[in-house]
């Protein structure tokens, strides 16, 4: 279901045409795109928030000719895509949407669209035109948009679109939004704060020992796996993903590696970086959760080889408990019953409105053969 918000910045609008009779208000942007506001952006340019969290932006609409146009909507919208190929369940990607808020920027607000406001079209004259936005997200804990790969994507997109019935409409290229959830250690009812792992076992006549200070993490933290065997022996050490996905007809497990180290040691600390997706337990269709995978092989002769397989549950989280805000007591998940049943906008991201005193100014193109008037100051010192 599309949220509306129809509270449009309106730039002088001088005039309408018809949108039946006249063919010359059709000439495309020369640019039209979203410029978010560089203090919200990561190093590669797209936009961060999170939980609680506002940004800022700006639609920039190029004309060389006068343009006509029912509207400029700005629609922000979070998908689900899961792969049903990869899960073998015989389709292709299906798209899951998780919300769909729009604002009106310029034009007729979609609540009037009656015949008259539908045929009579307003004009956006030749020049740069710039429609400022803000975003406000609410204290909801959306799915990482870092969990992105052959199995599942969590797409958070903007996108601006000139509205004209009857015709193709212009848009934006996707403004792509990173969004990280708001997840304490403590949130994990599997693991505690303070459990290590620890074990030790025989392999054959090899003793092997496997060592965990902690299983709860911070995003860009270091797993540290201590390995101690009183023999030589192979080791594989592995961080998995572990994929649960369940939808009303079909169940789907698959396990993906993040990080592999394998060598030959009989004592040593192998280390692994935590740079990836926080920890996924409150989906609506999909789990992840995290593994190391310890596989340690000692050969006894020339024919046998033994294998001993460590499996360790771990956690990775945003924040400690600590870190956690007054406001953030009222986050919630996504699929939370107060979310799942909000028919309003009070648990989906918000357009705010901009105060504005005076239109947006309206830049005509220059022509650098017309030089300005020369002036001369008749003023003089006395």
């Amino acid at each position: 279901m599309v949220q509306r918000q129809d509270h449009p910045i309106q730039e002088m609008i001088t005039r309408h045409v018809d949108s039946l009779t006249s063919s010359n208000y059709r000439k495309p942007p020369v640019r039209f795109r979203i410029e978010p506001a560089p203090q919200y952006c990561n190093d590669d340019g797209h936009l961060i928030c999170s939980p609680g969290a506002l940004f800022e932006g700006t639609v920039l609409i190029q004309l060389t000719e006068p343009l006509a146009a029912v509207r400029l909507k700005l629609t922000f919208k979070l998908s689900e895509l899961l792969n049903y190929d990869a899960m073998k369940w015989g389709q292709r990607i299906i798209e899951d949407r998780i919300y769909n808020v729009r604002s009106v920027l310029w034009g007729h607000p979609s609540s009037h669209d009656t015949t008259d406001s539908t045929r009579s079209w307003p004009v956006m004259e030749p020049g740069y035109h710039l429609f400022p936005f803000t975003i406000a997200m609410p204290h909801v804990n959306y799915p990482p948009s870092a969990l992105n790969n052959t199995l599942v994507q969590y797409a958070f997109h903007i996108i601006a679109t000139l509205d004209r019935p009857g015709f193709r409409p212009f848009q934006t290229e996707p403004c792509v939004v990173s969004f990280q959830p708001k997840i304490p250690l403590t949130l994990s009812s599997r693991i505690t704060s303070c459990s290590a792992f620890r074990e030790e076992r025989q392999l054959g006549s090899t003793s092997i020992t496997i060592h965990i200070p902690a299983t709860q993490y911070h995003i860009g933290d270091t797993l540290r796996v201590s390995i101690q065997a009183t023999d030589t022996i192979f080791v594989s050490v592995s961080l998995e993903q572990h994929f649960k996905v369940t939808t009303s007809a079909f169940h789907h497990s698959k396990n993906i590696v993040v990080h592999n180290v394998q060598r030959r040691l009989e004592g040593e600390e192998i280390l692994i970086p935590l740079d990836v997706s926080p920890s996924f337990e409150y989906g609506r269709r999909v789990d992840m959760r995290y593994f190391v995978k310890v596989v340690a092989k000692s050969r006894q002769n020339t024919l046998q080889i033994k294998k001993k397989t460590f499996m360790v549950p771990i956690f990775i989280g945003t924040l400690s408990s600590e870190e956690l805000e007054i406001e953030d007591e009222l986050l919630v998940p996504y699929t939370d019953d107060t979310v799942v049943n909000d028919t309003t906008l009070r648990t989906k991201p918000k357009f705010l409105r901009h105060h504005q005193t005076e239109p947006l100014p309206l830049l005509p193109p220059y022509d650098a053969g017309d030089c300005p008037p020369g002036y001369v100051s008749t003023s003089t010192t006395r």
